[in-house]
């Protein structure tokens, strides 16, 4: 069962102090979490300066006492790092193996924007790749309309 884990730092003048003294332990046990399929992916919230406030984890589980365990031992917690924490099921869509293909920045000048690498065991089953029997001409066998535009290159510039 997949899950969503939203969490919020403390508000408190020592909220950053406390994330940044509990933030090794966190990856190192993220890292493990990750290595064993645990967690998919994950991200710092960041408030307008750029700073972190927050966290959001997609996490996989058996259920939700195994993620609950997690959370017990989990260092933003016991070190209270994260004032509130949200927990939500989801199912990720199109390819569950994104994570191991990871987020990479063409390297273009004056493009900025992260698009996801589709690792070649997702590509395989993409519909860039699937035969077009006779239906080129219809707007949704665009592979730009299916995966839309924030899953492929985008055009180089001039």
């Amino acid at each position: 069962m997949q899950f969503i884990v939203s969490a919020w730092d403390g508000t408190d003048s020592m909220a950053l102090e406390r994330r940044l003294a509990a933030r090794p332990a966190h990856l190192e046990l993220g890292h493990r979490l990750r290595a064993a399929g645990r967690h998919l992916y994950g991200a710092a919230l960041l408030d307008e300066s750029g700073r972190m406030v927050g966290s959001v984890i997609i996490a996989e589980y058996a259920s939700r006492a195994e993620l609950d365990n997690w959370l017990a031992e989990e260092p933003y917690v016991t070190e209270k790092v994260w004032g509130k924490v949200d927990v939500r099921p989801c199912r990720l869509g199109v390819c569950r193996t994104w994570p191991l293909g990871g987020l990479h920045r063409p390297s273009r000048p004056g493009f900025s924007g992260a698009f996801l690498h589709i690792p070649p065991v997702c590509a395989a089953k993409s519909p860039k790749n699937r035969p077009r029997l006779g239906r080129e001409s219809h707007p949704r066998s665009k592979p730009d309309r299916l995966l839309g535009p924030s899953f492929v290159d985008p055009p180089a510039a001039g």
